[in-house]
């Protein structure tokens, strides 16, 4: 989907405003917050990498994505609502696989104590021989590595009027997907 020429012209306008309107300082450290809105509803497209990396290291700084992004009059454009949450690499909600492949996202501990995931997308599941659940075996094939993913965000631009827009669901990737005392693999 396309923004509407609405909301781009009003985003890519408040970005102007501000670079006639603050001292140059202030209108970098502002107008990146306003690209970023337009990137995130956009799925930043690849002229949007310093709007991605801006909002990486806000997050982060412990911060929400977006910062402050002021209008030509000075007032802070808020018309947009944001609903983002993160999923921690032993959560099944990380690892994402493409559309039409099945995810197999299985947890456990090793005789170390030690937490291993086992995480891989699929095309189809076939059963192998007859016996009891704790005794079944299982050959998948199509066996690919999920993607991992542990920001989940969803952003809509100018709520409630007729210039609404928002593009759904996006997953990013904020963080690296191993860590100490964690063991994940990707086949069967």
């Amino acid at each position: 989907m396309l923004l509407t020429r609405s909301i781009s012209a009003a985003l890519f306008s408040a970005v102007a405003a501000i670079a006639t309107l603050a001292s140059p300082n202030e209108a970098e450290a502002y107008d990146i917050d306003c690209k970023l809105i337009l990137c995130l509803a956009g799925g930043f497209p690849s002229s949007c990498g310093d709007a991605y990396d801006h909002m990486i290291d806000r997050l982060r700084d412990g911060k929400s994505p977006i910062g402050t992004c002021l209008m030509s009059d000075g007032a802070e454009y808020d018309n947009y609502e944001i609903d983002y949450s993160f999923a921690n690499r032993t959560s099944s909600d990380a690892w994402i696989c493409p559309e039409g492949k099945n995810k197999h996202f299985s947890r456990g501990y090793d005789g170390d104590s030690r937490e291993v995931i086992k995480a891989f997308c699929y095309d189809e599941r076939r059963r192998l021989g007859y016996g009891t659940n704790s005794d079944e075996k299982y050959y998948y094939t199509g066996v690919s590595t999920p993607e991992y993913k542990n920001m989940r965000v969803q952003i809509t631009v100018e709520p409630g009027t007729e210039a609404e827009y928002t593009n759904g669901v996006q997953r990013y990737q904020t963080s690296n997907s191993y860590g100490y005392g964690t063991r994940v693999t990707f086949r069967p």
